[in-house]
């Protein structure tokens, strides 16, 4: 049996590249040939004004400003260890996956926001509109990433039947359990692939560079925006506590240098799902900032499940320091893992089979 999964296009989220690592690691177990699909998003026309503009930029700020400005093509793509090359099959768009030979394939699709309207190109695709009817299909740890129901009459008529042809289906987050039952679809809460593996198969993919540049002791910033008083806030930590912050963000950003400063962290700071998956996965003292552009609802279901609700604050005004260095019980943490790791385990062997 060939196992293919659809997820979203696989290019600069750490998060989108680990979740589709782990899983294509837990599939292995069940296969012997897993691939996934990477389809890009549709670049807008503008799009060589936006990546050469920026090198255009840099050269003059480098020739009449400052010479220690680095030259870089922005946008580019950049070399990532993982996914393989020989674990992809590259697509230009959606279009071309009917013109594809899906006989004896099961199909997955997830996980990530792959149900939100303005993350997925070619969204009717994520539901399985190209597949034959007869062939099985599954949805992992889908997400809508809101809490409420973003697609018209219309989308809805056409969303619902596609639903229906799954063999199982299965979400990230409470508020989608609910979501679908409200329409008569029935789906289960997993985890998000990425805490079905062990920390050591992500130790792995560190690398001795990785290893030596997140070496210190420091607080590990990962924000994928920009919040209100985040600096000012961040200063006062640093110079409270007297531990130094390394912040990092996605642009230009290896994934083995994420998870070695991550491993290494004394405290974790973040408003990313994955970043926070991983402050659970390795045992640290966190505070998780709300960012209701890139999905709240999938946060607020993960920190429920571990009992971890009061890491979360909406904004850098809510920071308190006390929050940041109030102890975790890891152990209970650890129950619930092992728990629900074994349920979403169960669904993927059960339904692979």
């Amino acid at each position: 049996m060939k196992i293919r999964i659809l997820t979203q296009p696989i290019g600069h989220n750490i998060g989108g590249i680990l979740q589709n690592f782990a899983l294509m690691t837990v599939c292995k177990k069940f296969s012997d040939d897993v691939k996934t699909f990477n389809i890009p998003m549709p670049k807008p026309i503008y799009f060589p004004v936006l990546k050469y503009g920026a090198c255009v930029k840099r050269i003059f700020l480098k020739i009449f400003f400052d010479r220690r400005t680095v030259i870089r093509w922005w946008l580019e793509e950049r070399p990532f260890r993982i996914p393989q090359e020989s674990d992809v099959i590259r697509l230009s768009n959606c279009k071309k996956l009917k013109r594809l030979d899906m006989e004896d394939s099961s199909f997955i699709f997830g996980s990530d926001q792959i149900w939100r309207k303005m993350m997925s190109p070619r969204l009717m695709a994520y539901f399985g509109d190209f597949l034959k009817k007869d062939t099985p299909r599954i949805a992992y740890a889908a997400s809508f990433g809101v809490d409420c129901w973003q697609y018209d009459e219309k989308e809805t008529q056409r969303i619902i039947p596609l639903l229906k042809k799954f063999k199982a289906i299965s979400v990230r987050e409470e508020s989608a359990v609910q979501l679908l039952k409200e329409r008569g679809i029935d789906a289960r809460l997993v985890l998000d692939p990425t805490m079905l593996l062990n920390t050591d198969d992500y130790g792995r993919l560190e690398t001795e560079v990785s290893r030596d540049y997140a070496k210190e002791k420091h607080i590990f910033v990962y924000c994928l925006d920009e919040h209100l008083n985040q600096k000012d806030v961040l200063h006062q930590l640093e110079q409270t506590i007297n531990i130094p912050l390394l912040s990092l963000n996605q642009k230009n950003l290896q994934i083995d240098m994420w998870l070695s400063a991550l491993r290494m962290a004394e405290y974790v700071i973040t408003d990313s799902f994955h970043g926070t998956v991983f402050s659970i996965l390795l045992h640290k003292k966190f505070i998780v900032v709300a960012n209701e552009y890139r999905g709240l609802t999938r946060l607020q279901s993960l920190l429920k499940m571990f009992g971890l609700e009061n890491r979360l604050i909406m904004s850098f005004s809510d920071f308190k320091i006390s929050d940041l260095l109030a102890e975790i019980d890891y152990e209970l943490v650890e129950m619930v893992l092992n728990r629900e790791k074994d349920k979403s385990l169960k669904f993927l062997e059960n339904n692979l089979k």
